[in-house]
């Protein structure tokens, strides 16, 4: 009997034991690693404990990750807008905090905060979305324009974002994408963008659950090919 009502939790949200399981935690890494920044909570396919988490849990996760993702642009907006100095990245979550150490960092960037210097463009008009969008196609275009017929020829291409240069082409197209995100995500309460048509599909399958990829040998599903990879050489390495 109490054997039964083990197996019967497998099927339950880890996080909140109420709802059925909608799709496993640690298929996305990235849903671990969110998981423990919010919670404390470390959930591994080596504990042996249930894995799975229901729709509910799983929106709020997402949602408090958009909130952090939102919190800490709009923070850095401001402090480039006051010169204000940047801060060290606040460390995340982790078991065991005392609320000692959170009132010490409080109280040390209400410090540094304390002196402002208005800049002359603050109330300058801020750019619309289409504007920035358009920016962004029309700079991407300039870096493919840039690419050589031989990849590998010994060059300087200079990011026309930030005119950091690089020795390949290659390195400077991965380089751009860190300014250019211009595919926005279709879902309405999501407000992530991308780089690529590729991250974008990607990041859909956390909306919906996808999982296109599936190991020969045990029939798995994943979501993303290099989470089948890492997959298939811990569990069915080749001998």
């Amino acid at each position: 009997m109490e054997e039964k009502r083990k197996n019967k939790l497998f099927d339950i949200c880890r996080l909140c034991l109420v709802k059925r399981g909608f799709c496993d935690i640690t298929d996305r890494n990235e849903l671990c690693d969110n998981i423990h920044k919010f919670t404390g909570l470390k959930i591994s396919a080596s504990d042996k404990l249930p894995q799975k988490i229901c729709r509910n849990c799983l929106d709020i996760v997402n949602k408090a990750s958009e909130l952090r993702n939102m919190a800490r642009k709009n923070d850095k907006h401001l402090r480039s807008l006051f010169d204000c100095p940047v801060e060290d990245p606040v460390p995340e979550f982790e078991a065991g905090s005392s609320s000692e150490k959170s009132e010490i960092v409080l109280q040390e960037t209400e410090r540094k905060c304390f002196s402002l210097a208005v800049r002359q463009d603050l109330f300058n008009k801020s750019k619309t979305n289409d504007e920035e969008d358009s920016e962004a196609v029309n700079s991407l275009n300039l870096i493919h324009s840039m690419k050589p017929e031989n990849e590998d020829t010994d060059s300087e291409y200079k990011c026309p974002v930030c005119s950091k240069n690089f020795a390949k082409w290659r390195k400077l197209y991965v380089h751009h994408r860190l300014h250019n995100k211009c595919y926005k995500c279709p879902i309405d309460i999501c407000v992530k963008r991308f780089a690529t048509k590729g991250d974008l599909e990607k990041h859909i399958r956390t909306h919906t659950g996808e999982k296109p990829y599936v190991c020969n040998e045990c029939e798995k599903r994943f979501a993303q090919r290099g989470t089948l990879k890492a997959h298939k050489e811990s569990v069915h390495p080749v001998t």
